[in-house]
Formats: structure tokens, sequence, C-alpha cells
């Protein structure tokens, strides 16, 4: 029997999958729809992450310990980065939230410091920008508006933003292990130091000892201040590079070469070789050996070594040029002590008044300088500068010019107030020269010292080193009594031994990705 055509349909299995495709089909759809904007949705998150950590690295560059450094960290982000006319401007090819391809908009917190995967304080006010350390960069929010996926009901993708956090790695490199604190303005260290406006200002250095406090004077920096750093205290910093006698750290040459990514520790207390090792450079030896190595400068003298002390002659010389082979002692002497006027540069008046200032502001008695030593209008303003300042270096320099050798001649014999004859010398004359200057060697009366924030720096403690500073040794130390000054000038900031700037040379800081 002939079986119905609908009893045949019914039995006929050649296109059962039809079915079970129309019924798949839907989510098959939603599942396609979901991928492609699920994959805009990650792409739009790379793009802004990738943009926040650029921008993060340009911010952290400028965080330099200076007083703009906040503003100057969200300008190089803003003009570098996020700037519409900028050709290095991020941009995002996957948000369409009508904000444009321009990643323009971002937001910036500041921290002083990140420990231990925590944050250090945040950084609120810019007119506390010295004190950031660590930046976090916010793209703040894009958005993907979903062309696909509303077919389940999501039309766009909620806010999406990239985050970094980004600070300075720095490193220490061929310096000796010298430190100064800096002068403070209002209570607050003035981490722009030195300025142009600083360069000939006279800085009294006094060597920190591990001694108490005097009572009374925690920042006085003529007492022992032994827990407390004051501005213009001068120390040591304790480099894991160096290896030579920490005791004679004065006496070497800037160039100590070695790098450490360490933070530099401070190392207080004053040590009577450090001070003998530093007069070397004045051609001051203590008895009974002239320590100097011709081979690499450490403990040589400079070219021109005119002391803030005279010498004693043995006998009775009529001329300074020629000096009896035998010296007295090997004894200098405090020309006050004596009845004399200082032979060497003077200090400037402010601190000549007042013999506890630290800082002074660079005004000098040049003008009795060369009435005394260069008369007969030896001297010319145009022989110096041409900005109106004059500082003791620049005179020093002038000095040396070896087209006048008579600017080098010691003094006339002098005769003191206890009968003795003395004499100013740059250096005997039956003595070999001095180190000279040339492009791998500075002047050895130019000293290149860390400068550093020493607020709430007490004792052997990590510290902040805000600059690198060359300073012209003025006086020489005193090695004996109570008062171990040492009288400097702000020759401005660290140079190269040929003259070029010390960029990325003693410190060296790279901005890096935290998070």
């Amino acid at each position: 029997m002939r079986r119905s055509f609908s009893h045949r349909f019914a039995k006929n299995e050649s296109a059962a999958i039809a079915p079970m495709f129309a019924l798949g089909i839907g989510t098959l759809v939603v599942m396609s729809a979901v991928g492609f904007d699920y994959g805009r949705l990650m792409a739009l998150d790379t793009e802004l992450q990738n943009a926040a950590d650029q921008a993060a690295l340009a911010a952290a560059t400028q965080l330099d310990g200076t007083a703009n450094a906040m503003i100057n960290a969200r300008n190089a982000a803003n003009s570098r980065f996020a700037s519409a006319t900028s050709q290095f401007t991020n941009q995002t090819r996957f948000a369409n939230d009508g904000a444009g391809r321009p990643i323009t908009s971002l937001s910036y917190r500041f921290f002083n410091g990140y420990t231990n995967d925590a944050m250090g304080t945040q950084v609120t006010s810019d007119a506390n920008g010295a004190q950031a350390q660590v930046v976090e960069v916010t793209v703040n929010a894009r958005r993907v508006f979903y062309a696909l996926t509303p077919l389940v009901g999501a039309f766009t993708s909620g806010d999406v933003i990239g985050r970094a956090l980004a600070g300075l790695e720095s490193a220490t490199c061929n310096v000796p292990p010298m430190m100064f604190c800096l002068p403070t303005i209002g209570g607050v260290a003035d981490t722009g130091y030195p300025r142009a406006t600083d360069v000939g200002a006279g800085v009294a250095l006094h060597f920190k000892s591990n001694g108490p406090d005097s009572p009374g004077n925690p920042n006085d920096p003529t007492t022992d201040d032994g827990s407390t750093w004051a501005p213009g205290n001068f120390g040591f910093l304790d480099l894991d590079y160096f290896t030579g006698n920490q005791n004679r750290t004065t006496g070497l040459n800037s160039d100590v070469l070695g790098c450490t990514g360490t933070p530099p520790i401070s190392d207080p207390g004053f040590r009577t070789p450090q001070g003998s090792a530093l007069n070397s450079r004045f051609d001051l030896y203590p008895p009974p050996t002239n320590s100097c190595d011709p081979s690499t400068g450490d403990f040589c003298p400079a070219q021109n070594v005119r002391k803030n002390l005279v010498y004693r002659m043995q006998g009775n010389p009529s001329d300074c040029n020629n000096p009896p082979n035998n010296f007295v002692d090997n004894r200098w002497v405090d020309p006050a002590s004596v009845g004399l006027v200082d032979p060497g540069y003077p200090k400037d008046a402010v601190q000549a008044s007042n013999a506890n200032l630290a800082y002074g502001d660079g005004i000098w008695g040049a003008a009795a300088w060369f009435a005394a030593k260069h008369p007969s209008g030896s001297f010319s303003e145009a022989d110096l500068n041409s900005d109106g300042r004059l500082t003791r270096y620049e005179v020093y320099q002038w000095e040396l010019n070896p087209a006048f050798p008579s600017r080098l001649n010691p003094s006339a014999v002098m005769t003191g107030s206890d009968g003795e004859k003395y004499c100013a010398f740059n250096r005997p004359a039956d003595e070999p020269p001095g180190v000279p200057v040339s492009s791998t060697q500075k002047d050895r009366r130019i000293l290149t010292v860390a400068a550093v924030d020493c607020t709430d720096l007490n004792g052997k403690e990590q510290v902040v080193i805000t600059s690198w500073v060359d300073m012209f040794l003025v006086q020489p130390v005193k090695t004996s009594g109570s008062d171990r000054d040492f009288y400097s000038e702000i020759a401005g900031p660290a140079r190269r031994a040929n003259g070029n700037m010390a960029f990325q040379y003693f410190g060296r800081k790279k901005a890096v990705l935290i998070r």
C-alpha cells in the first residue's frame, strides 16, 4: 500500500539541520557581536594605558627636587603627549564617544615616595613641588559605543581609563663622597640652588662633627651639630663604589670613577686628616712629607695657591722671590696673629662682620684687592667678565693668565709684630709648579660637592641630592682649634674638566614605570 505524502514528508530526515540552524542563528549573531565590540574595548584599553605610560614617564623626568617640579611635570606630559597640536600626541582609534581621536585629558597625583608597594604622602600643593618623587597619571575616561552588542541591550562600554605610576631612578657617579647642606628660604631648603645669582656668593662650610648639639643653638653652624644638619654644614657621603681612604677624601680629584644606584647615606664626623687633605690643594701639607701624586693629581696643589696664611722665613730675606732653602718649621701663620693683613681673597663683607653666617651675597672688597695686589692700572673689568659681577674665581683665573706671569708674584717681605719676616707665597720658588688645568683635570681649587636638602636629616641617613655644585676654595681649613670652617665661593653648577656641562655624569636619572 502506498503511504500518504504527509507520512513520507514526516519521515524525511534529509534537511534536519535547517531547523537547528534556525534555532541557533540568533545565539551565533549575539556571540559575534559581543566578540567584535569586546575586541574594540580591549584595544581602547591598550591605547589609553600606553598613553598613560608615556605621559607618566615624561612627567617623572621633571621630578628633580626643584620648587617647580610638579608644574614642570604636568607641562612636560601635556605639551608632549596630550596636546592636540603636538605631533607626538597619543590617539585612540577605537573610542567613538565624540571626543575625537587625540587623547588630551590627563589628571595627576604626586607623592613623596613609593615603598613596599605603598604610596607615600600625597603632595597636593605646587609650592611643595620639591617633595614630589612619584607621579600618577590618569588618562581620563573614554568610551566605546557598541556597533553590534546593542542586540542584547548593551549600548556602551562605560568609562575606560588608563593609569600609570612613574618615578626617577637615580645613580651617583664619578665624585668624591662629599656633601653640603643647602641654604634655606623661610625655613625651607632652597632646592633650586645654585641659580645664576648665587654664583660668586661666599659659603662658610663647617665640618659637621659627631658631637652633641650646643644647647639652645641647634642650627648654629659653628657648634657641634651632632644630631641636626644645618645650612652650610659640610660632610661626607657613604658611596659603595668609593673604596679609597675615607679620611683623605677631600684631597682627591673630582672624577673618582664609579657609579652606584644605591641611595647615598650621610656620613657625619670631622676627621683632622680630611682638613689636611683638603689643604693639600693649597700646597699645605702636614709634616713630614709632601703626599702629592702627580700621576692622578690627588693631594696636589693648584697652580695658584696664594694662601690666606703667611710663611715665616728663616734669617732676614730681602726678596720673597728668592727665599732661603730652609723654611722655618714648615710653619704657615695666620697673618692677623702677627699684625699683618690677610694676603688671600677676602670673605663677603656680610660674613666678615658675622662669623656665624654660612651663606654670603657675593659682595667682597674687589677694589681693595686690586689696589693692594695689582696696582698701576693692571686691572680692567673687561679682562674678567661682561656681566658686571666680579667673583673671586674670575680674579683667580685672571691671575693665572700665562700672558701676565707677574700676577702670580708673591708679596714683598713683610715684618710681623713679632719682628719676624714673612712672605705670602703662591708656591715656593724651589718647589715644582702646581697641577695645570687641562681637558681632563679640573683646577685643584675647584671642589665638586653634592648639594643636599638637609631638612629633617639626622645623623647617618639617606639623603636627597638636588644638584652637584662646583665650589672655588677661597681659604684653607684650620686643622686645629674649635673653628673648622673653610671658606669657599659658588663657581656654579658642576661641570666636566673640559668645561662641558655634567648632565648625566655626576648624577644620572632615568624615568621608570613603577606600575
